[in-house]
């Protein structure tokens, strides 16, 4: 017996029997058992069946020579455009020696059934266009990944990995990759996916990805097809609880399991999705288009368990992309790697430090910046400072950025908002979605809960998991985008100014109902016929402009008299209203002040006439307020992130030998507004108010008294856009504003993972707590009792690991022990409301206590002893979910 130790021993009867049974089929050849193609072959032709292959013998059409080779350069011109969706490749891949076909050098040798092909076929070694001084940068986003390569120059390049189909040329949108995958044909992908080692004959008729993927859900209009989309892959590896199921067209389903918890050879969307990516980024459109050196970034929030387990499916993935004969050269693929980079928020802080023009070689002593990067699922916190490198660093970099307090936002992200919105206006709609059918009232609408579930009295009845309420949460969403995406749309305003929404949704029995309207409230007051106000006159055109539009159509229509304009100038005179600190410095010294005039001037006449007649609106309060909704949510974010610098500041500064300033020193510290997200207007106006040095809640936030100096903000726009542009040709930094290959809010991240690789001039120091490893994720969450109904810490989170906390008192036997990370614990008058509770039951003893030790960065243990515990006692073990 032959058989290898480790062959199934299924497979090993499998084998015996078709050996057995096809006895005549086989031949030897060396030292190997194999089949004899010719006979097959022949078989097949005079209608033989094997078992073990697939195929009508009423359907094989046998190819002659001449249409064999027609069949042979059509499959290889459209390997990649099958495969994986990319354009086809032109004839000349074949006539041209400098080219050639990478799937032709390891091409099998001839056989009996060979032919002779008209004219030669060019093959072409793949390590041959090995780009040896590549390195590639991922961003793996929520909503979209992007990729950038540094040459052999140092030029920084981003990839169109998009649409697939470049022979339009170079467009924006291909240089966001959007995390969504669609599984049609699970099976058959997965025939072709384990066939081969690498460019295995993959079909986008089976899995699409990116755009493709996009564009096919947009038009589902069966809720049975929803499953087979999967568009939360960065979710699912950061949740350690989510489990979903995905379904294809052909009615196979695959559980999937918490991403940890996914074996090495299981089915795994994320090792799928990186194949793909690879597939877009190794071809052979452009010569030298395969790369070895891979940098992939992580949110900072995610745990080292989790960074591993996704460089694994990423390098997988990436693998499977690569050709056949390049993954069995040993020597080639010794250069192969694919690295963690720096976190997502400090690669930014990096390219927007560059981008700005602090990189200039002038010496300082330290740059101060936050960033604040407000993603599609999260938002991310960083802390640091730059500095020109000292002493033995001069030797090998030019700067030196230390970063510390990295910290973030779970939920909150513009597709959370999307979310949370729906969620509301669902809600709000409960009734109608109870009755969507008044034939048949046990049928109902339903949906599902915003990322920060939202208990609400008969939520039983219409919050489910299923395909139908995903779907509705998906559709709503889609159609609420404009108001959060582009509020100065027509889409955007018909939403609120009408006060309703009109989609197709779908009911619990999976009919989709067309046309079905659900109610916000009218957002925008629109007055009655309103008529002049007596004496009041027409004024010429003001002399000054105003820069937001809004306004400036506002204060252009007090002018001509508009009373309704007039009162909304005036109201927000009285309110001391604000857009940014530009805006609000022509506003008090032009603007509000003639505003004021105006209203004293009206005031006058109307005194001396009869009163003015009201204006009346035709709506009353909406049912729900998207703005409100909108501002109260990112201004919790804003909270976390003043809080944040507060404690970042607090643990790492003043008297500490690493050079960090305390925040009372700091004179100035930039904020850089990261991710698609805060191209907002309403998170730009929210920023200006907290930073306002005199009145802005950040002095409250960061304990600064009334009189006391505290650090000036200076707010960056997301680069890329106008509001960055301008800013930074204001202060001399060259911009081209033409140059859609620039690094922008989004695609800075991946920019700044190559500025600060292994190698490059500026190191990064990362600071911990305690001293900790920079790979040792710390504790992500605070630790406290109810006190009084406020959340009171007990343990303080990035606290040391494995270190015993007396928490509360064994008497009574039982305890609640509160836990959060909602940085408004450090305020000590949060409401407990803000955290989840475990209740922990022991064996009362009143000379006992229970102690608490957080051991990993989302685990803790609890004891209950008499005296502090030994740090190898371990206890029973908690997941803080």
């Amino acid at each position: 017996d032959l058989t290898p130790k480790d062959f199934p021993s299924d497979n090993s009867k499998k084998l015996f029997a078709t050996l057995k049974k096809y006895k005549a089929f086989f031949k030897l050849a060396g030292d190997k058992i194999t089949f004899d193609e010719r006979k097959v072959f022949e078989a097949i032709k005079a209608g033989t069946k094997f078992d073990f292959i697939a195929y009508d013998a009423d359907k094989v059409k046998t190819l002659d020579g001449k249409e064999y080779e027609v069949a042979l350069r059509e499959e290889l011109l459209s390997c990649d455009n099958r495969r994986v969706g990319l354009s086809r490749y032109d004839e000349n891949i074949f006539a041209d020696p400098n080219r050639g076909h990478w799937d032709l050098w390891d091409l099998p040798e001839a056989t009996e059934r060979g032919i002779n092909l008209s004219e030669p076929l060019y093959a072409r070694n793949p390590a041959a266009d090995i780009n040896a001084a590549g390195i590639v940068a991922i961003d793996f986003g929520t909503k979209s990944t992007v990729v950038v390569y540094e040459n052999e120059r140092g030029e920084m390049i981003p990839l169109q990995v998009g649409a697939g189909d470049y022979s339009k040329g170079i467009r924006a949108q291909n240089y966001e990759n959007p995390t969504i995958i669609e599984f049609r044909h699970i099976d058959n992908f997965l025939n072709a996916y384990t066939a081969r080692a690498g460019r295995p004959k993959t079909s986008i008729e089976d899995v699409t990805v990116s755009h493709m993927a996009q564009e096919n859900l947009s038009s589902v209009v069966d809720s049975s097809l929803y499953a087979s989309f999967f568009e939360n892959l960065k979710q699912w590896c950061g949740n350690l609880q989510y489990k979903t199921t995905i379904r294809d067209h052909d009615g196979t389903e695959k559980d999937l399991p918490p991403f940890l918890d996914i074996a090495k050879d299981e089915f795994n969307p994320l090792e799928y999705y990186a194949y793909y990516l690879g597939s877009y980024i190794n071809h052979m459109l452009n010569p030298n288009h395969i790369f070895l050196k891979y940098i992939l970034s992580f949110p900072v929030t995610y745990e080292r368990n989790i960074r591993e387990r996704m460089i694994k499916a990423f390098r997988a993935g990436v693998l499977k992309s690569l050709p056949t004969a390049l993954l069995a050269n040993e020597e080639a693929m010794k250069d192969f790697q694919l690295v963690e980079g720096t976190s997502e928020p400090a690669a930014y802080a990096i390219t927007a430090l560059d981008g700005f023009g602090f990189l200039n070689g002038e010496d300082t002593d330290g740059i101060y910046y936050a960033v604040f990067d407000f993603g599609g699922g999260t938002t991310d916190f960083d802390f640091g400072v730059l500095k020109l490198a000292e002493d033995d660093d001069a030797d090998f970099y030019d700067y030196v950025l230390t970063h510390f307090g990295a910290h973030g936002d779970r939920t909150l992200g513009g597709e959370n908002l999307l979310r949370l919105l729906a969620f509301q206006i669902f809600r709000a709609n409960s009734d109608k979605l109870l009755k969507a059918r008044p034939d048949n009232p046990e049928v109902k609408i339903p949906f599902t809960w915003a990322a920060d579930k939202i208990d609400f009295a008969g939520s039983e009845a219409l919050i489910r998991s299923s395909q139908e309420a995903n779907l509705n949460m998906h559709n709503l969403m889609e159609a609420l985008r404009p108001i959060w995406e582009v509020p100065d749309s027509d889409d955007a305003k018909k939403i609120l100014a009408s006060g309703t929404i009109t989609l197709t949704l779908f009911d619990d029995t999976g009919k989709d109902i067309p046309e079905f309207n659900l109610s916000i409230g009218a957002q925008i007051p629109v007055a009655d016929e309103v008529k002049p106000l007596p004496n009041v006159q027409a004024k010429p055109t003001p002399a000054f402009e105003v820069s937001d539009k809004k306004y400036d159509k506002i204060v252009n229509a007090a002018w001509r008299g508009d009373p309704s304009a007039i009162y909304k100038l005036g109201d927000w005179a009285s309110r001391g209203h604000k857009e940014s600190r530009q805006e609000l410095e022509e506003m008090s010294t032009k603007g509000l002040n003639k505003a004021k005039e105006i209203l004293a001037e009206l005031n006058a006449e109307q005194k001396a006439s009869e009163p003015a007649p009201k204006v009346e609106a035709k709506q009353s309060e909406p049912l729900v307020d998207v703005e409100g909704i909108l501002r109260g949510r990112i201004s919790r974010g804003i909270d976390s992130f003043f809080l944040s610098m507060r404690d970042a500041f607090d643990k790492v500064s003043g008297g500490r030998d690493n050079g960090i300033a305390s925040l009372s020193d700091v004179t100035e510290i930039k904020i850089f507004l990261a991710g698609n997200s805060t191209k907002s207007a309403l998170v730009n106006e929210l920023f200006a108010e907290y930073t306002d040095t005199q009145a802005g809640k950040a002095r409250e936030l960061l304990g600064f008294g009334k009189e006391q100096k505290m650090p000036r903000f200076v707010l960056y726009p997301p680069l890329g856009t106008d509001a960055a542009d301008k800013f930074q040709e204001e202060n001399g930094v060259a911009v081209n504003r033409k140059n859609i290959e620039r690094p922008t809010g989004k695609t800075g991240v991946a920019f700044g993972l190559l500025r600060c690789r292994e190698g490059s001039a500026i190191r990064v120091v990362d600071i911990t707590p305690e001293g900790k490893d920079k790979k040792q994720v710390p504790f992500q969450f605070y630790i406290g009792r109810a006190r009084m109904g406020k959340f009171t810490i007990v343990i303080d989170k990035a606290t040391k690991l494995g270190k015993w906390y007396k928490f509360i008192g064994a008497k009574l036997g039982v305890a609640d022990l509160l836990y959060t990370d909602d940085s408004r614990a450090l305020t000590r008058n949060a409401p407990a409301s803000i955290a989840k509770r475990l209740t922990l039951r022991f064996e009362a003893d009143a000379e006992a206590s229970v102690y608490v030790k957080p051991v990993e960065s989302n685990k803790i243990c609890y004891a209950v002893t008499k005296d502090i515990p030994a740090d190898n006692v371990e206890g029973t073990l908690i997941t803080l979910e």
